[in-house]
């Protein structure tokens, strides 16, 4: 029986995901998310602070946006990160 992501580890894998600055269909893939859902995660968490987009230029002249982590959410990420350690030691 496969389990099921919670809505935290969704948050999570889209934060490591957007260390560096990505699409937002590469994400989609990365995260291992449709798009609505993806849609649904990244305005609550560019909501919070913890996501930006960031305007790009991409090729043929096409404007296009990235999606990349802000220091509030490597922090959230890291805090997340050691929690998650001393929850193993246990």
């Amino acid at each position: 029986m496969v389990k099921r992501r919670s809505k935290v580890e969704i948050t999570i894998e889209i934060l490591k995901c957007t260390q560096l600055p990505i699409k937002k269909t590469k994400l989609m893939y990365a995260a291992n998310l449709s798009w609505d859902p993806l849609g649904s995660y990244l305005a609550k968490l560019k909501e919070k602070g913890l996501i930006e987009e960031i305007p790009f230029q991409g090729d043929n002249n096409r404007t296009s946006t990235l999606i990349q982590i802000t220091k509030k959410g490597s922090k959230f990420l890291k805090k997340y990160e050691t929690l998650q350690k001393e929850l193993e030691e246990l």
